[in-house]
């Protein structure tokens, strides 16, 4: 209000965070608040988990798990990933979660995912549902190769790990996403690296 400006300093990536940020600080100044307190809130906040949580890097590929599992969180994070990581191979492997959200929102998930240089599609996490005949992460990959990206399915969680592996290279990086256990895929997926 005074036409001064403050530096916002934030160790979780990219830009959605930086205008959250921005509007968080606009709110204890609106509100009568200072902006010290809240900047260096901000400058030592480090994230939650799941969220853009960086595992590290393994094997000269780095892991990031993710809980979007749906269409904007997908669109986001994947954005978010080329902020971060502008000249390295993006890989995205995908968990739909539910399959009432797969049968409703599978072309949609499909165009956010065809923004990775490679998205990897698995079946369906049920969650509290039972299975939907015809709706399967299958409906997820082909709308990926719609919308003109590289997919490849592997519906198979258990051999999931170890062909996603194989298809990493060094410098790729991995964001693993989904609502469901892709977290556990993703550790899988580091000690095979690690291991190599």
């Amino acid at each position: 209000p005074d036409g001064g400006s403050v530096a916002i300093r934030l160790w979780v990536p990219c830009l959605h965070n930086l205008r959250n940020a921005s509007a968080g600080v606009g709110v204890v100044i609106a509100l009568g608040g200072r902006a010290e307190p809240a900047l260096e809130a901000l400058e030592n906040f480090s994230g939650v988990g799941r969220r853009f949580d960086l595992l590290g890097e393994f094997g000269g590929v780095v892991i990031v798990d993710d809980y979007a599992h749906h269409p904007t969180e997908l669109k986001a994070t994947l954005a978010a990933a080329r902020q971060a990581y502008p000249h390295r191979r993006l890989v995205a492997l995908f968990q739909p979660h539910l399959y009432s959200r797969t049968r409703e929102h599978h072309d949609a998930m499909g165009e956010a995912l065809a923004a990775a240089d490679l998205a990897i599609v698995t079946d369906v996490y049920p969650s509290r549902e039972q299975p939907v005949p015809g709706i399967t992460g299958d409906l997820v990959a082909s709308a990926v190769g719609r919308h003109g990206g590289t997919v490849r399915y592997e519906p198979e969680r258990a051999s999931l790990a170890k062909h996603v592996a194989l298809l990493l290279n060094r410098g790729d990086v991995l964001f693993a996403l989904g609502a469901g256990d892709i977290n556990r895929a993703s550790l899988e997926i580091r000690d095979l690296l690690e291991a190599r």
